[in-house]
């Protein structure tokens, strides 16, 4: 998985733990693919000020990761779904999957 999109996704489960800086410096680098210029500017502080925030951030969000697993259980569970729906698709049976399909998509949403 892409950097950018893995710190996204960590993101989504342990932003709440970062300082609003850090989550504000990760929101714009990741979600909205600002330079490091364009968040210090924008946030009125250094280049390194802002390249300092990603740094400590994605250190912290990798540390809650690697205590918790959260992201990767989740990960697990999505792509063993997704075969799930695969296996019922091959035995004809796609009103199933697609009540599973409607579930994750549910379940991605919130």
């Amino acid at each position: 998985m892409e950097k950018k999109a893995w710190l996204e996704l960590l993101m989504d489960f342990y932003g709440q733990t970062l300082t609003e800086r850090q989550r504000r410096a990760v929101e714009a680098y990741c979600g909205e693919d600002y330079s490091l210029s364009e968040i210090a500017q924008s946030e009125g502080i250094s280049r390194q000020g802002v390249r300092d925030a990603l740094v400590r951030a994605e250190k912290s969000l990798t540390a809650m990761e690697d205590q918790l697993q959260i992201v990767t259980r989740y990960l697990a569970l999505k792509n063993g779904l997704q075969q799930v729906c695969k296996d019922l698709d091959a035995k004809h049976c796609q009103e199933q999957a697609a009540q599973i399909r409607q579930l994750l998509a549910r379940w991605e949403g919130q």
